[in-house]
């Protein structure tokens, strides 16, 4: 007693049909990947507000150094994205003093701590919002 298995043209017209729905998923998913990374993006070059007798005159430097790039893992899908910066004073980069939080960079600055949100963070509050549109465009596309 084995198991048969038989496939019908019909059965494969079918097959076909969704192969291709699922096929174009990668190509549908884009635009919501890129929406939300600009997303974090934005929230991370977001200053803290300034401190009480605050007298530095912010230059926007480390803000206009963030970038995020795209990480592809196969010529059609973007498995993560890099967020960076390389800010730049005339000693040298120093966002690493600034950014980020002491769990995860003991080299940060006393007067920075809890002031910045770390990439970490924003990507949490992001990720519920963007599971919901993956979600959205996956019904859309293999209904």
């Amino acid at each position: 007693m084995g198991l048969t298995t038989t496939v019908t043209s019909t059965g494969q017209k079918v097959i076909d049909k969704h192969l291709k729905r699922v096929n174009r998923l990668p190509r549908e998913l884009r635009p919501v990947t890129e929406a939300r990374n600009k997303k974090i993006l934005k929230e991370r070059q977001r200053y803290p507000a300034k401190l009480p007798n605050q007298t530095y005159r912010r230059t926007n430097r480390l803000r206009n150094a963030q970038t995020a790039k795209p990480v592809q893992s196969t010529p059609f899908e973007v498995s993560a994205i890099t967020f960076s910066t390389g800010a730049k004073s005339k000693s040298g980069l120093y966002d690493f003093y600034v950014l980020g939080d002491t769990t995860t960079n003991p080299k940060q600055a006393s007067i920075h701590v809890g002031r910045w949100k770390p990439i970490s963070r924003i990507a949490e509050t992001q990720g519920k919002s963007y599971l919901r549109d993956v979600r959205k465009v996956v019904k859309k596309v293999v209904k």
